[in-house]
Parts: C-alpha cells; structure tokens; sequence
C-alpha cells in the first residue's frame, strides 16, 4: 500500500449522488450514515457520515461531516452544487474545521449515491479525488427535512 500523506489536504472534491425522479427539495435535509473503507484504516467499524443540503431551486449548499466514532476526530467541509437532470453534484469547496489523529488525513472522495424513495435512504460507492486514500460506500437516511 502507498505511503499515506501525514498531513490534512485541503482540495476541491465532487460528490455526484445520482438521484431517481422527482422535486429537487426531496433532497433537502440532513442526512445521516456512515461511510465504510473496507480496505482502509477503520475497514471494520466504518466512520459516522453526515450531510445538510439546502436547496434553492436548481441551487445546493450544504455541509459534510465526516468522524470517527466514540472519538474526538472529525472533519467537516463546505459544499455547494446544482441539480440537472436528476443528478446533484456537490462539491466540497474547503475544510471548515477539523481535528485529525497526529499521521492521519481526511480523505475527499467523489461518489453515486442512488436515493431510494421509500426508505429516504442514499447509497452508493464513493472514490479519492486525487488523493491517496482506498475507495469505500456511502450510506444514508435522511433524519431532518
């Protein structure tokens, strides 16, 4: 496995969720989940995910939130996007704060996260953008409309 970076990157990361039929604002909301890594540091147990979006017609801002459960470690980014075609695709623009075990960075990923109506779940496989980290899944359930 390549070396991992000993320090926090700050980059642009697109988020590409792939979402079914419907009113933008179905996708509104804070989301709650985890991201798993199965071949990265926490491959077991996963991270605790989050993501609040906004969404003002065709428009998206938000904020991801990434941290290790049962622990003080976190991340958390801002993201703006847009709505075309029943596609989102969101960007986390900059690290607005953070706090990262001494060696350890946070990985920025892009992803297809399909929603599932019934459940108000979104899933899907996410991968490094541009950056040295093992590629995972993302899974979701709206908690707040």
């Amino acid at each position: 496995m390549p070396a991992r970076h000993p320090h926090l990157t700050i980059a642009s990361v697109a988020f590409t969720l792939v979402l079914g039929c419907g009113a933008p604002s179905d996708f509104e909301g804070i989301w709650a989940g985890r991201m798993i890594q199965p071949e990265g540091p926490r491959a077991l147990d996963g991270y605790h995910q989050y993501l609040r979006l906004d969404v003002q017609g065709n428009t998206v801002h938000g904020v991801s939130r990434i941290e290790i459960p049962d622990t003080e470690f976190f991340a958390e980014m801002s993201a703006h996007g847009s709505i075309k075609n029943d596609t989102l695709f969101l960007t986390e623009t900059a690290i607005v704060n953070q706090h990262a075990r001494e060696g350890h960075f946070w990985c920025l990923k892009q992803a297809s996260l399909g929603l599932e109506r019934q459940h108000m779940t979104l899933s899907g496989d996410w991968h490094p953008n541009g950056m040295d980290c093992a590629p995972g899944r993302i899974e979701l359930h709206r908690i707040l409309r």
